[in-house]
């Protein structure tokens, strides 16, 4: 048995035109992954804070102490007479009862990619037909019937000796 190069040509250009087609749709996955995860995180902080000022208000309707307290030394300026003043801030502060509920920002890791080789080849618009056309060569050139040099020094296609064998 002969070995047929042309399925070396066919495997290939089979995995040029899978990388062509694979490795950009894998990038776009992994950017929706990210921002999936940007979204979960965002949603995470927006139930923690509703959650925060679910709580505010029910402190606020039980009239605790501490809270009443801190919230009228924040936004009326006052202070509880019982107690002494360290520090007196001459304007008010506005933004301190939402500093107490309000939770931290959500951090989300910046979203790259590795910088390889294939995939600035895959993504890149000027070579990328070049790829697809050069992977359908290969598989074209694959596919073609394997041929067999004949005693008279031409070349003949299998199927042409093996139908005029089976004729003989």
């Amino acid at each position: 048995m002969i070995f047929d190069s042309g399925w070396l040509f066919l495997g290939a250009g089979l995995v040029v035109l899978a990388a062509v087609v694979l490795v950009p749709a894998h990038d776009s996955l992994e950017q929706h992954r990210a921002q999936s995860r940007a979204m979960n995180a965002q949603l995470d902080v927006a139930r923690l804070r509703i959650e925060r000022y679910a709580d505010f208000i029910a402190a606020v309707d039980r009239e605790e102490p501490t809270v009443i307290r801190r919230l009228a030394a924040a936004e009326l300026n006052l202070s509880d007479p019982n107690r002494e003043t360290v520090l007196v801030s001459v304007t008010p502060n506005r933004s301190d009862v939402q500093r107490w509920i309000e939770p931290q920002p959500a951090r989300t890791p910046e979203f790259t990619l590795p910088n390889t080789h294939l995939r600035r080849l895959t993504r890149n618009p000027a070579v990328r037909p070049w790829l697809i056309a050069g992977a359908g060569l290969c598989v074209l050139v694959g596919l073609l019937p394997p041929t067999r040099r004949s005693r008279s020094g031409g070349v003949e296609r299998s199927d042409d000796a093996d139908i005029s064998a089976a004729s003989a």
